[in-house]
């Protein structure tokens, strides 16, 4: 990225505040590495353990032999993938170095990585890229690594009520596992908090159906951003660069979910008029 330096020698960002005004809040910016266990790497390839069978434990009288057990053990291998953007600045940009410039520049960096990684997150398919979530759909792509492909819970007719999300809950707790992230599509999101308490002929209710509170909150009384819950899992609304189907809603345990990052974002700077 030529934004580093200007043409007249004027840091527009200096190397020691690019963790500060870009990497920091592409990983807030960013959904899907807000949601899931990040990974600092150094090698150029991360070998995740895959647990397809813990080992067995069992009582034992006092004195008994115990019986030595492994667990199945695979390992899944990550490649972490670079992420580039390129931008040309003006001379004037250049020179003008203010804390405020800086912000709009960081930030405007952070949003464009944020949502290049939130549409690589859930896409069948990336160009240079590796497949998203939606590649574990057997109507879209391959089966995960354990052989077993995500678990789709049909809301027919449209989600009525808040069954569909217990149900996807306890798929995953059948396998020990914590549903703690939904994602949606803005839009989805809409419709669900459109949703009241109850629907009939006579009666009508102004009362929404999913529950929101204040970001970090103890207490209605402190303003911040509303989260919107549903069974006490947040339901993060994404917006349509994401890729994430209308109607379609994405539920993961984050623990088990891992983002991979082997470098920190490095500016680069250029006056060449060809620079790659």
């Amino acid at each position: 990225m030529a934004l580093l330096e200007g043409a007249t020698g004027i840091p527009i960002l200096r190397p020691e505040q690019v963790a500060a005004l870009v990497t920091t809040p592409w990983q807030a910016a960013s959904f899907a590495l807000a949601a899931t266990t990040l990974i600092q790497a150094q090698s150029p390839t991360v070998r995740i353990p895959v647990i397809a069978t813990d080992l067995t434990c069992g009582f034992v009288d006092e004195n008994e032999q115990i019986t030595p057990t492994d667990p199945d053990i695979d390992e899944l291998p990550c490649v972490p993938r670079k992420l580039v953007c390129i931008t040309r600045i003006s001379r004037e940009l250049a020179m003008d170095s203010t804390p405020e410039v800086q912000g709009v520049v960081g930030s405007s960096i952070s949003r464009t990585l944020a949502r290049a990684t939130d549409a690589n997150f859930f896409a069948a398919s990336t160009v240079n890229g590796d497949p998203g979530l939606y590649s574990l759909l057997a109507r879209y792509g391959p089966t995960t690594a354990t052989g077993f492909p995500a678990q789709e819970v049909v809301g027919y007719g449209g989600i009525l009520n808040l069954d569909p999300f217990l149900e996807a809950q306890s798929l995953l707790e059948v396998h020990g596992a914590k549903l703690n992230h939904y994602f949606a599509d803005a839009r989805t999101v809409l419709a669900l908090s459109l949703l009241k308490t109850f629907t009939d002929t006579d009666l009508t209710s102004n009362v929404p159906l999913l529950h929101a509170e204040a970001e970090g909150a103890v207490d209605s009384n402190v303003s911040g951003p509303l989260v919107r819950m549903i069974n006490g899992v947040p339901v993060h609304a994404l917006p349509a660069s994401a890729g994430i189907n209308v109607g379609d809603i994405w539920g993961i345990d984050g623990t088990r979910v891992f983002g991979v990052i082997r470098e920190g974002v490095t500016l680069a700077t250029s006056s060449d008029l060809w620079f790659d």
